[in-house]
């Protein structure tokens, strides 16, 4: 009897695939630009003049040159004491007086000593050096600042970007096939 075989061969497709890489490139030219400007502050100063005072007027009765109410002033205040100095006096010379029994003329000592005695009365103001009064007072300086704000300047520059999209490649690396043939078969063989 005679046979026949059936035989199928079967090759299968292979999809090959090639991929390239997405590539990015940046390139910075150069830095950014800044510039920066400062203006100085502004300063204003207003110092106002002290204020000196001079006091001269004892210095100027220590040397008679004095005002003339100053001086009656001066010689008026003595004369309480003057008056009171007096006044003793006259009780003294009252007192030698009445003494009969004093072998001393009394009366001729005390005419001779009233054309010689003189009430001390000062005409002049006393010298010292602290006759000059002086006075000073500063006047504080008025400042006034005024601070300017910096300019700022920036200038960007803007890096160049280059990019070169990936790329895929499909193909068929192995086409795929079926073989049938048809053959005679002996089972004895």
């Amino acid at each position: 009897m005679r046979l026949l075989r059936l035989s199928i061969e079967q090759t299968l497709g292979q999809i090959g695939m090639e991929t390239n890489n997405a590539k990015q490139e940046i390139e910075h030219n150069s830095p950014g630009q800044q510039t920066i400007e400062q203006k100085p502050a502004t300063l204003e100063f207003h110092s106002p003049q002290g204020e000196l005072q001079i006091d001269s007027s004892q210095a100027w009765q220590a040397y008679a040159k004095g005002g003339h109410q100053a001086w009656l002033n001066m010689i008026y205040s003595q004369m309480d004491s003057v008056f009171l100095q007096g006044l003793a006096k006259k009780v003294e010379e009252g007192k030698r007086m009445a003494q009969i029994t004093n072998p001393s003329n009394a009366f001729a000592d005390i005419a001779k000593g009233a054309l010689q005695d003189k009430p001390e009365i000062q005409y002049v103001g006393p010298a010292s050096f602290m006759n000059v009064k002086i006075n000073y007072t500063a006047n504080s300086p008025q400042i006034n600042i005024q601070a300017n704000k910096p300019e700022i300047n920036y200038t960007v520059s803007k890096p160049e970007f280059t990019y070169t999209p990936g790329k895929v490649d499909i193909y068929m690396r192995q086409m795929q096939s079926i073989n049938i043939t048809v053959s005679e078969y002996d089972w004895y063989k």
